[in-house]
């Protein structure tokens, strides 16, 4: 979907212009979705595109379940040397441990799901009180772009906001991996108090200031990385499979008629598909007054398709000239049929016939003629109602069909492309990109994090003593590298999934990302001492 030279609209942000003709038309079902079997035939496509992601979770999962058996403390001889064959601290790892960890991962990722709103409106903000101390004088430059401005800190403010979780779910497990570290120490020494003389501080050697996959804090840093994957892999699923519904075939009577998706666009739906935390659906908000504008537009064009029927249903003018006591009745009857078309408010009360009735003389010279007039008048509001009920319908029908275009375009727009062209081992690859960056960059920030902290203590065969130069929380300068080159590395890419997405392609797009994760968690492990 190439981008013409025409001015965007504003709220928009990389999406089409109001010059392209492919947006102004008629929003129909694709092609290839115009029957309910082959839209089904699509959604099980997509859903079988998710099993490959989800079975790489679960078997990362069970592999460092069975492999805690290979942890231990650090652990030096005589000489100062490293050794890891002595005794094995996999009794911390247990079930408990696992579940107080991947508590810690979602937990931190609903909290940086929940910051995207907050981010959004700090960045409008901030465009807000810009523009009230611009100077009316001063001509902004024709390259401003206050939307991009608004993504571009919004987008910086959320990847600051959920590296930070990543590195204080970390923080947070470590205190409970001593916790439990000294819960069995605890017991240790009780059951032997010859122990108790063991615990004592000293300096570590040089060799304990590196990371090593041995370590316990290794496999804690594995599991609060596997559950923030987990979680952020259930929301893109429902994500993907939300915006599925949008293509599901219309069941209803009427066939879609024109949207214009240039007066519909509200906001970026989401930052990059790549990632779930970062797949901000911002534009939520402003849905609800789309609708709403909607709503009076379809009421609106109401009067002019209720005119003729009203028309003939209106009973004659000759009847309600009557004389007698029933006359103002029905006028009021005669004036809410004119009037139930047009109203936005809860529906009028119908007359009871019963009442209706009671209310007409039984005698006098002109009780016949009136009880006619109220009988023609009930048998006409029914009419009017029933016609009124299939109106109703008609509307609502439309204005659901309006709704669903307008989604359709909004993902379109970000796409680039309709949901259906896209390949759907690139949708595959889509959910594993995400996969990778989320395992990577929680490896890769608990390595140096790790790294910072020091050694735990030294582990021998009479017992534990933590390190002297073990530090639970360290400063922000040991680990500010990468932690800065993280934030800067998912911002930038965060950008462009959400600006131009459609310039250089969904593919290649998918394709850079997935590179990216691949060396974010070759670097993790590299930096655990696994592969290195």
């Amino acid at each position: 979907m190439a981008r013409t030279d025409g001015p965007e609209v504003p709220g928009r942000v990389g999406g089409p212009t109001q010059d392209d003709s492919g947006f102004t038309s008629i929003l129909s079902q694709p092609a290839c979705l115009d029957e309910l079997k082959a839209y089904h035939r699509f959604l099980f496509q997509h859903c079988v595109a998710l099993v490959p992601t989800l079975i790489a979770l679960v078997v990362a999962f069970c592999v460092s379940f069975q492999a805690r058996t290979t942890c231990n403390l650090q652990t030096i001889d005589r000489n100062h040397k490293a050794t890891h064959a002595s005794l094995s601290c996999h009794q911390l790892l247990d079930i408990q441990t696992i579940a107080l960890c991947s508590c810690l991962g979602v937990t931190a990722w609903l909290a940086s799901y929940a910051s995207r709103r907050a981010s959004w409106s700090f960045a409008s903000s901030l465009v807000f009180v810009g523009a009230l101390t611009h100077s009316p004088d001063r001509r902004r430059p024709a390259s401003a772009d206050p939307q991009r401005f608004i993504v571009g800190i919004a987008v910086l403010l959320q990847s600051l906001l959920t590296e930070s979780l990543r590195i204080f779910s970390f923080y947070l497990a470590s205190c409970i991996l001593l916790a439990r570290l000294h819960e069995q120490l605890d017991e240790a020494s009780r059951a032997s108090p010859s122990l108790q003389s063991s615990r004592h501080h000293r300096e570590p050697p040089p060799w304990a200031w590196q990371a090593s996959f041995h370590d316990p804090r290794f496999f804690i840093a594995i599991w609060v990385s596997l559950a923030w994957s987990l979680i952020e892999f259930v929301s893109g699923a429902s994500q993907i499979l939300r915006q599925l519904a949008l293509y599901k075939p219309w069941q209803g009577s009427e066939a879609p008629f024109a949207f214009d998706a240039s007066s519909a666009w509200s906001r970026v739906s989401f930052f990059r598909p790549g990632a779930a935390a970062r797949d901000a659906e911002l534009g939520e908000a402003a849905s609800q007054p789309y609708a709403q504008r909607i709503k009076a537009l379809a009421v609106s064009r109401s009067s002019t398709w209720t005119a003729p029927s009203a028309g003939t249903i209106t009973p004659g003018k000759a009847a309600m000239r009557t004389d007698g006591p029933g006359t103002s009745q029905a006028v009021a009857d005669q004036a809410q049929r004119r009037n139930y078309g047009t109203m936005s408010g809860p529906q009028v009360a119908r007359p009871d016939n019963a009442e209706a009735r009671s209310r007409a003389p039984t005698s006098g010279p002109g009780g016949q003629h009136i009880s006619e007039a109220e009988q023609a008048s009930t048998s006409s509001f029914t009419t009017s109602s029933t016609a009124s009920s299939e109106l109703d319908m008609e509307l609502e029908d439309q204005v659901q069909q309006l709704l669903l275009a307008k989604e359709r375009a909004e993902v379109e727009a970000v796409l680039g492309a309709p949901l259906p062209s896209i390949s759907v081992a690139l949708c595959s690859l889509w959910r594993i990109d995400a996969m990778l960056w989320s395992m990577g960059s929680g490896l890769l920030l608990s390595a140096i994090f790790a790294h910072s902290q020091g050694s735990l203590g030294d582990l021998t065969k009479r017992g534990f003593s933590i390190s002297v130069g073990f530090n639970l929380f360290p400063s922000l300068p040991e680990y500010a590298g990468t932690f800065g080159f993280l934030v800067l590395l998912h911002a930038a890419v965060s950008v462009v999934w959400a600006t131009s997405l459609p310039t250089i392609g969904f593919a290649s797009a998918t394709y850079s990302s997935l590179l990216i994760g691949i060396s974010l968690l070759l670097a993790g492990l590299a930096r655990w001492g696994f592969l290195v």
